[in-house]
């Protein structure tokens, strides 16, 4: 940018230089020198403008150096707080889970009037997979919906929300 700038006032200057050998008018040499001068000062501000935008550009990656140093220090601070919460919480949650998944189930295979197709509810069986940490079911065919209901609603009454 400041080469370009340099280069199109060397081009001014050639053009003013190659007019004062053809000019013979004292008016003409005065108006020359008056633009000429003009356009020095509009080239000091431009580059004392470039300059100041140089600096600017300078602060603005130093900040965005500084968040992206602060995102990384709080991604890693979440990981270590998350592998200390302990197993001994998860364990208590993964537990009252588990007998949540059981009452649950005894209570959709205990009410067979859950859908149209009654043979198929009392094989309804759900389990909590700690790999994944999901709830899942043996649901597979359309009739089975109904009871795939049953349990989620069951579950979300203990306060466990169930995907799927």
């Amino acid at each position: 940018m400041v080469r370009r700038v340099r280069l199109q006032h060397s081009i001014v200057v050639l053009l003013l230089a190659l007019g004062l050998a053809g000019c013979h008018d004292g008016n003409e040499m005065d108006g020359i020198r008056t633009e000429n001068a003009k356009l020095r000062q509009r080239l000091d501000s431009d580059e004392a403008k470039i300059a100041d935008l140089q600096k600017e550009i300078g602060d603005l990656k130093f900040s965005v150096e500084e968040v992206h140093s602060g995102v990384s220090n709080l991604e890693e601070a979440k990981v270590q707080n998350d592998a200390r919460r302990g197993s001994a919480a998860d364990a208590d949650n993964v537990e009252a889970i588990r007998l949540a998944i059981s009452q649950c189930v005894k209570q959709v295979r205990a009410n067979p009037n859950q859908g149209a197709f009654n043979l198929v509810l009392p094989a309804f069986d759900a389990y909590y997979n700690p790999a994944t940490h999901q709830v899942q079911d043996n649901v597979t065919y359309a009739q089975q919906k109904p009871a795939r209901y049953a349990f989620k609603k069951c579950m979300a009454e203990r306060g466990i929300v169930v995907g799927q």
